[in-house]
């Protein structure tokens, strides 16, 4: 049945602590500890405290001569000695008074229900939810019967297991080692633990272009991410699925608690299904970037076959681009912006039909096809695309609001130097990587980015040349109608 905890009851008896009696119902327990203090803190020592038990239903404590109160924790109906009864009424502050005696109640939540067994996940706590939705769900259990260890590492080995109940064991969410080991009883970091179900989302074919918008250069620790786990980051935090550890922390190479890891299954959608947000192909608020934006420059890399797939890209039926009218006319301030700044803006990319997408999958899962690697991923093998995030099953692009670009300066008729070329695969792409980049090119990085950035757009953190408008208008909506004059109404 229904059961109910009262940590940090407290009852004093002067400044010399006193005995006392507490009667408990059936099927309740308690556990006694001495206390420093009984100020409104609730902080208390873990010295025992002599208790003892009368009955099943009741037990007293003594505590004659000692200059600490007693810190009794029960769950149950706890009567005091002088018969007035401890209602779970939902007051949570009674404190000393000042004769003293004090009855202090820091919690009066549910603390179990019927088949949920850990005494060491209580009701107040951060995780209690969580914990009982995946034990509920049988994706996660204890330790011991008895026992959650929500603050407890968890392992590789524990992490493969929840992966296995959510179907996907045999898919490499959970990889092993290069040296054909798996170390099932090695922890599993924050950063592993965000890759881990990165990975699952796109087994299911889960949206998680969440990330492409997401910027996590707030936390204080974000050049500790590796390189392979931001994109996973970038969706865990985007999402909501990883939150920081307080004080503009992310701590991402600490260890993940199982009570960590359980928050983050439960803030997943165990079933994420691509048909649940079917592409539209209704075009009817977006428009054509040469005529909202008459100033810039196309180059529309993916009409042509000079792109990291090689070939023209299913969907690009004229080399043009369209835009949401909201990010259009956004883009058009920004654009009279870098004129008064002596540039042009020069686009690659907007909007992408998720036929697009679906071709970039394809081409993916052809790990034959290396045509373009020496141009666009030198340091990378193919088959780690999709772990990596540079390829996905859907694109923020589709929702109509992005848009990647360059800068073309009009007095030397060239764009500007920005130390890497679009679509680049690797760290070089990063806003904000020094390493081997002149100052001139670290400026012109920071030219653009402050244009877009003041006129609205997002940046994001792991691509220089792609923003995406803040308050974008279809923020769940992927479209896939064909890039061309003909699908806005332009002939």
């Amino acid at each position: 049945g229904e059961k109910y905890s009262a940590a940090g009851l407290v009852i004093c008896s002067g400044e010399n602590y006193g005995s006392g009696k507490i009667e408990l119902s059936n099927n309740s327990s308690l556990t006694a500890k001495a206390g420093d203090t009984a100020d409104s803190t609730g902080i208390f020592s873990t010295a025992p405290l002599p208790i003892s038990v009368n009955t099943d239903e009741s037990c007293t404590f003594t505590a004659e001569g000692m200059t600490a109160a007693a810190y009794i924790e029960f769950t149950g109906v706890a009567v005091l000695s002088d018969g007035s009864a401890v209602q779970y009424d939902g007051e949570k502050n009674i404190y000393v008074d000042a004769n003293g005696n004090a009855v202090k109640k820091i919690s009066v939540e549910p603390l179990e229900v019927d088949g949920f067994p850990f005494t060491d996940v209580k009701a107040e706590d951060w995780f209690f939810d969580a914990v009982k939705a995946v034990y509920n769900e049988g994706l996660m259990s204890g330790v011991t019967e008895t026992e959650f260890a929500p603050q407890a590492a968890l392992t590789r080995g524990m992490a493969a297991a929840i992966i296995g109940q959510l179907g996907a064991a045999e898919n490499g969410t959970v990889p092993g080692f290069d040296d054909g080991t798996f170390k099932p009883g090695e922890n599993v970091t924050r950063e592993e633990a965000a890759a881990i179900l990165y990975r699952y989302m796109q087994y299911i074919g889960a949206d998680v272009s969440v990330g492409e918008s997401t910027n996590i250069l707030s936390y204080i620790d974000a050049d500790e991410i590796s390189e392979y786990a931001v994109p996973a980051i970038q969706w865990a935090c985007g999402a909501g699925i990883m939150n920081g550890r307080g004080d503009g922390f992310l701590t991402p190479k600490a260890d993940i608690t199982r009570a960590e890891f359980a928050a983050m299954i439960s803030r997943i959608s165990l079933s994420a299904d691509t048909d649940a947000n079917p592409a539209v192909t209704d075009a009817l608020d977006f428009v054509l970037l040469a005529e909202a934006v008459p100033d810039v420059i196309m180059e529309i890399r993916y009409y042509s076959t000079y792109n990291f797939v090689g070939d023209r890209i299913n969907g690009y039926d004229e080399p043009c681009a369209l835009l949401t009218k909201e990010a259009a006319a956004a883009l058009k301030n920004a654009s009279d912006d870098a004129v008064q700044k002596g540039y042009r803006l020069k686009i690659y990319d907007a909007y992408r039909p998720q036929t697009a997408v679906q071709n970039f999958v394809e081409w993916a899962e052809d790990t034959d096809d290396t045509r373009m690697k020496e141009y666009f991923y030198p340091e990378l093998d193919k088959s780690v695309l999709f772990d990596q995030g540079y390829i996905a099953e859907k694109s923020g692009h589709s929702r109509g609001s992005t848009v990647d670009l360059t800068l073309f300066d009009m007095s030397t008729g060239k764009e500007l130097d920005m130390g890497g070329t679009f679509d680049y695969f690797g760290e070089l792409s990063h806003p904000d990587y020094t390493g081997d980049l002149t100052e001139e090119q670290i400026r012109n990085r920071n030219i653009l980015r402050d244009i877009m950035v003041e006129n609205g757009f997002n940046p994001l953190d792991t691509e220089w040349w792609h923003f995406t408008l803040a308050d974008e208008p279809y923020p769940d909506t992927y479209f896939d109608f064909p890039v061309s004059g003909v699908s806005v109404g332009v002939n």
